[in-house]
C-alpha cells in the first residue's frame, strides 16, 4: 500500500472543484485509479460524503454512476445515520472498458456535470432482445389464474425497480 494523504490529495481539492466539472472529473478519475490500485474505497466514500455535506446531489449521483460503471456489482449504501455512505467492492468486477472511457473523458476535458459523461459510462443496451408481445400473450394464456397473479406482481416489482434506477432518490441536505 502506498502512503497517500487522501484528504490532501483528493477530498479537499475535489470539494473546492465542484464548480469546475472538468477538474472535478479529473480528481474523480484519480480517486478511482487509487481504488483500483489500493482496493480501498475510503476515498470514494469521502468524495460522496463531501458532496452530500455541500448538498450537491448531482455530484453524488455522478460519483455513484461513475464508480458503479467501473466496479460492476459494487454495493453503495447509505448508512443508518442517513448522512454517510459505505461501499463494498468485494464481489465487484473491474470494467476495463469503463476505466478506458473514464480516462478518455478526462483526456478530452469533458465536464463531470455534462451529459457526455453519462453517455460515455452508461452501457447501451444493444444486445437486449426485442420484446415479443405475441409470444408473451401465448405464454400467459397457458397459465392458471394464480400464476398470472404472481406474474402480475413480478412485473409490478420489476417496473418499480426500473423506476428507481432511472430516478435517483438521493438524500438532500436540509436547509438551515
Amino acid at each position: 500500500m502506498t502512503n497517500v494523504n487522501i484528504q490532501k490529495t483528493f477530498i479537499a481539492p475535489f470539494g473546492t472543484s465542484l464548480g469546475n466539472g472538468k477538474k472535478a472529473g479529473q480528481l474523480l478519475a484519480q480517486a478511482i485509479d487509487h481504488v483500483i490500485t489500493e482496493r480501498d474505497t475510503t476515498v470514494i466514500v469521502k468524495l460522496i460524503n463531501s458532496a452530500f455535506k455541500k448538498g450537491d446531489t448531482s455530484a453524488m449521483a455522478k460519483i455513484k454512476l461513475t464508480f458503479g460503471a467501473v466496479f460492476v456489482g459494487a454495493k453503495i449504501k447509505v448508512n443508518k445515520d442517513k448522512t454517510t455512505h459505505s461501499i463494498q467492492i468485494k464481489e465487484a468486477t473491474l470494467n476495463n472498458k469503463a476505466v478506458s472511457s473514464l480516462h478518455d473523458l478526462v483526456k478530452n476535458e469533458v465536464s463531470l456535470r455534462g451529459n457526455k459523461w453519462n453517455e460515455a459510462l452508461v452501457a447501451k443496451d444493444t444486445d437486449r432482445k426485442q420484446f415479443n408481445a405475441k409470444s408473451f400473450v401465448a405464454t400467459c394464456a397457458k397459465q392458471d389464474l394464480e400464476t398470472l397473479a404472481q406474474m402480475k406482481k413480478i412485473i409490478a416489482a420489476a417496473e418499480k425497480a426500473l423506476k428507481k434506477v432511472v430516478k435517483l432518490n438521493l438524500p438532500t441536505k436540509k436547509a438551515a
